[in-house]
């Protein structure tokens, strides 16, 4: 199993700050497979368990000390998650997550002892769902709360793994063929919800900042001049990302635009573009100290994005 931990990290490139969290996931879901009771009296249970608390408190005391800042955007897990546990999110809609979460919760029932005692890849990946919601959740309410559906999006391959397994495995051949007939039919419709399908025949609503489209905008307009609202702490080299990330997406598609880094500059030009993404942030715009004796002669509005063209006075 720690091959497969390994592989996992290195794979996707996780940083090391976020490694810290998954392999505490993945190795702590894998030592309770291992490490299953042998005995009638369940005392390798108990020893799992105090095990476990006990490497709970050594990771937070270790973890806590390398974390600089959590995202100040995410939001406390409120009651409407425990209806669903990002199911709507990884399944496209509330209905057809509500179908993928009853059946497997039905299938779980049913089969949790026959997984227990067997103490294969079916456990494993049980154990991983477990402590890929509990682990962050808890932090989440002791500390700051970090648990969003992008972060446990490689939950979907336990859990369909286990859908389709236990589903198969089932002994009653009708409630078999419901389960499989639901789900066929459910996900095959619902794709005609998605925005994939719907680009053919409707414009469709873009969900992230239209970054490209302001890009294009600030090309056709009298001043090339550009930045993003930048943090003057810096914090993990933020605005280094912003720069970088500007700066091969303008030369992918082939615009002559010069980003400046208005904080290490002393001579700004006299028009002036500044990027505020609002997707990261619910702070109002305010202009720079760097560009006090500018006015803001035009403004537009894209989706989760804002752009602000500064005039320096009495040019």
């Amino acid at each position: 199993m720690i091959s497969i931990e390994v592989i996992f990290l290195e794979y996707f490139n996780i940083r090391p700050s976020k490694k810290i969290l998954c392999c505490f996931v993945l190795i702590n879901s894998s030592f309770t497979l291992d490490v299953k009771p042998l005995k009638d009296d369940n005392s390798d249970l108990i020893k799992i368990f105090f095990l476990n608390i006990f490497i709970v408190i050594f990771f937070l005391l270790f973890y806590l000390k390398g974390i600089s800042h959590t995202p100040n955007w995410i939001e406390q897990l409120d009651i409407s998650f425990f209806t669903n546990y990002f199911f709507s999110n990884f399944f496209g809609s509330r209905l057809i997550g509500g179908v993928y979460l009853v059946v497997l919760l039905y299938l779980l029932t049913k089969s949790i002892k026959q997984i227990i005692n067997k103490a294969n890849i079916n456990l494993f990946f049980l154990i991983l769902i477990f402590f890929s919601y509990f682990l962050p959740g808890i932090y989440g309410y002791i500390f700051e709360p970090i648990l969003i559906n992008r972060y446990i999006i490689f939950v979907l391959i336990p859990i369909l793994f286990l859908i389709s397994h236990l589903t198969f495995e089932f002994n009653y051949n009708l409630v078999k063929k419901i389960f499989l007939s639901l789900i066929i039919i459910l996900t095959f419709f619902n794709h005609f919800t998605e925005n994939t399908f719907k680009q053919f025949y409707t414009n469709i609503y873009p969900s992230k900042p239209e970054i490209g489209k302001t890009l294009k905008f600030i090309n056709k307009s009298n001043s090339l001049n550009y930045s993003v609202l930048l943090n003057g702490n810096n914090k993990l080299n933020i605005n280094n990302v912003y720069e970088n990330y500007l700066n091969n997406y303008t030369k992918k598609l082939k615009f002559d635009l010069n980003f400046i880094n208005y904080l290490d500059k002393k001579t700004l030009p006299n028009d002036f573009w500044i990027i505020h993404i609002r997707d990261i942030t619910d702070t109002e715009f305010k202009k720079p100290n760097n560009f006090l004796n500018y006015t803001i002669k035009e403004k537009k509005y894209f989706n989760r994005l804002e752009l602000y063209q500064l005039k320096k006075n009495g040019t």
